[in-house]
């Protein structure tokens, strides 16, 4: 498997298998937790650990078997290559959902943490570094409205292609 090679990345088999090793690596982090770090017997401690490695060895082994049955072609973030029409639709149309919850969600966000930061509450917020870059160079309101813009292109993008595949249902 070449992870390096042009698309790989984009590639389901690729995706899957990256996200097994990462599971797993977690796991195995997670299983070393008790040797390096003082765990107390009054709390969780050491059965919380060895849930948790659990459950990301369970994530790595469920990642390997989407690994190994997924077809060549297929790409991670996409319909399948055979799809149909209404299987890219709903594909699509759950995108779709998920970025008009997510854009309003993340705006909110962005605009609690600036007016934070613009009386003097705070010296310092975190913000995604793009809309730290508008604050630092254009100001207020262009960082402000920098994610909904983002989110309004995303979903008409969505809108568009929502439309372009229902219309190649109609023909």
């Amino acid at each position: 498997m070449d992870f390096l090679s042009y698309n790989s990345f984009l590639k389901a088999k690729s995706y899957y298998t990256l996200r097994a090793y990462l599971y797993a690596a977690t796991a195995i982090f997670i299983l070393s937790v008790p040797l390096w770090a003082e765990i107390t017997d009054n709390g969780f401690g050491l059965p919380f650990c060895l849930l948790m490695a659990a459950v990301f060895g369970y994530l790595s082994y469920s990642f390997f078997k989407k690994a190994r049955g997924a077809r060549d072609e297929d790409m991670s973030h996409a319909p399948p290559t055979d799809a149909t029409a209404p299987q890219k639709i709903k594909f699509y149309t759950r995108f779709l959902y998920l970025s008009s919850v997510a854009f309003p969600l993340l705006t909110l966000i962005d605009i609690l943490e600036l007016n934070s930061l613009e009386p003097g509450v705070n010296k310092s917020v975190e913000l995604w570094a793009p809309v730290a870059f508008l604050y630092n160079h254009y100001g207020y309101w262009p960082a402000v409205l920098s994610v909904p813009v983002l989110g309004l292109v995303v979903i008409l993008g969505f809108v568009r292609k929502i439309r372009i595949v229902s219309g190649s249902l109609q023909k």
